[in-house]
């Protein structure tokens, strides 16, 4: 894990944390709803894992919820405070989406207009503290699959070798 250290606060700046280490992940989002709410053609994010993330000042324990409700408990309270919810988008065609980079992936004709929405019904659930299965190299994984199963087999050509060398050594002597 690299020594790098960032501070920085929420909008309000009530709120301050420090994290550590390389992100987990990096993108943009350029819909309609995130250029509502920041007044920007296009905002970027950085997702640190769970254990990289200190609160310095302003508040403790935040948490995502199945529903998308990022909470938190504030300095000197003991009351969790909904700060607000993560939105998700769905596609008509999730298949006509273009594949930007790593785990990011753009809008286009094929794939249609965006839907926003909270998480529940028909656009799933957060779960906080894992990044979702589109971070995984499939071909990677396959391959290492195949190559530990190749290691596997010829491992077990050797150990069925020695039992035929065996059985016939025995067979010699009788």
């Amino acid at each position: 894990m690299s020594d790098h250290k960032h501070t920085s606060s929420c909008f309000c700046g009530e709120v301050k944390f420090e994290v550590s280490g390389e992100p987990a992940a990096m993108g943009y989002c350029h819909c309609e709803s995130c250029r509502h709410w920041s007044a920007g053609p296009v905002n970027a994010f950085t997702l640190w894992k769970p254990e990289a993330l200190k609160i310095t000042q302003g508040a403790s324990s935040i948490a995502v919820g199945p529903d998308g409700a990022v909470s938190y408990i504030a300095a000197g309270s003991t009351t969790r405070t909904t700060a607000g919810y993560i939105s998700l988008a769905k596609f008509p065609n999730e298949s006509g989406l273009q594949r930007a980079s790593g785990n990011r992936w753009t809008a286009n004709a094929a794939s249609g207009t965006e839907e926003i929405g909270t998480p529940g019904g028909d656009f799933g659930s957060t779960q906080s503290g894992t990044l979702e299965m589109s971070n995984v190299d499939l071909a990677t994984e396959f391959t290492n699959m195949i190559s530990a199963q190749r290691g596997f087999q010829a491992n077990s050509r050797v150990i069925s070798t020695a039992d035929d060398m065996l059985n016939d050594l025995v067979n010699l002597k009788r």
